[in-house]
């Protein structure tokens, strides 16, 4: 997890406009979110990297932007990734609606008037999927507006996000 720091390794196709959403009263506290989610599943294991950056925005909404372009070619070394497994750099088409929705549901009538960017992910071969990369956009999402940076608080959120996520 990251937050407040960029991570440095941003996808390098251009944003489009993948939704606006009602804005509520909550000022995103924190301008760049991330997680790496690797979360064990019997014999596989699921992981989603995504990072947003949070922009306070004059319109009144909340405009979520999402890489255009699919997925980079580069690979992405994690740990968290194990053979045979491999990851790469970028958002594949097939997870934009997942993303999408794990933001909105977070956001919309909550966040104030912003635009969610999309400017980090990565994807496994295997392990990805639209569920995990669900519960890592309600993730971002919800750090991006948390008060409370204690490791307490950010144990609660995660596991939250990730229980209500579950029940989708």
């Amino acid at each position: 997890m990251w937050i407040d720091e960029d991570l440095g390794s941003g996808l390098v196709a251009p944003p489009f406009i993948a939704a606006r959403l009602a804005p509520g009263a909550l000022v995103p506290r924190h301008r760049h979110v991330g997680v790496e989610l690797m979360i064990p599943r019997g014999g596989r294991i699921d992981y989603a990297l995504l990072g947003v950056r949070c922009d306070e925005l004059a319109r009144n909404e909340v405009c979520v932007e999402m890489p255009g372009g699919g997925v980079d070619e580069r690979r992405w070394q994690s740990p968290l990734v194990m053979p045979p497994d491999e990851a790469y750099i970028g958002l594949p088409n097939e997870y934009h609606d997942a993303v999408l929705d794990g933001v909105s549901v977070v956001a919309s009538g909550i966040m104030a008037p912003s635009t969610i960017r999309i400017i980090h992910a990565a994807h496994a071969v295997i392990g990805s999927n639209a569920a995990v990369f669900f519960s890592a956009a309600r993730i971002v999402t919800a750090l991006a507006i948390a008060d409370d940076l204690s490791d307490s608080a950010l144990i609660e959120t995660i596991l939250r996000e990730m229980k209500t996520a579950g029940a989708r």
